[in-house]
């Protein structure tokens, strides 16, 4: 993750590579929310509760992800749309 997230500083904000939609940012949100999942069905399973700090946090990471990616793609269908009604 961390890493995921520097690649992605360097990408977007020093390389300025423009930040638009990907349908393969779904990649990266699927595994935030399985993992997130798994750890914390493993607390449950192991009676760790000091595991479940993890699970507690990334639910927010992953519901913020999915999200902004969400808002991404329908803003991307918006333009698709906008721009093939401004053709016809």
């Amino acid at each position: 993750m961390p890493l995921l997230l520097l690649l992605g500083i360097w990408r977007h904000l020093i390389q300025r590579f423009p930040l638009r939609y990907d349908p393969q940012y779904w990649g990266m949100v699927f595994p935030l929310g399985m993992y997130t999942t798994c750890t914390f069905r493993l607390a449950n399973a192991l009676d760790l509760s000091l595991l479940m700090a993890i699970p507690r946090i990334f639910i927010f990471v992953a519901w913020i992800a999915w999200l902004l990616v969400f808002i991404g793609y329908v803003h991307s269908l918006g333009q698709h749309i906008l721009v093939s009604k401004r053709i016809d």
